[in-house]
């Protein structure tokens, strides 16, 4: 008897697909729940982007640890 929110995954014609969903129960003038209304959006983009920039992230530090421990190196050889 309360809203619920999730995301999960879905297969449709045989593609996954990720869906954010928001389901709320319908009561009746007796306040009895009477149906549920769900409401959901593909955010399989949304979730394609975030992996992809959670990539680049990862990468781009690496390379900063790679950048400073080459620095650390030239400063000991020298």
């Amino acid at each position: 008897q309360q809203v619920r929110e999730f995301e999960e995954a879905h297969r449709a014609q045989g593609a996954r697909q990720m869906i954010h969903t928001v389901k709320t129960p319908v009561f009746d003038e007796d306040g009895s729940v009477r149906g549920v209304l769900g409401i959901f959006w593909d955010i399989s983009e949304r979730k394609q982007s975030e992996a992809a920039r959670e990539r680049l992230e990862l990468q781009l530090r690496q390379a900063q640890k790679m950048e400073a421990v080459g620095r650390l190196a030239g400063g000991v050889a020298h």
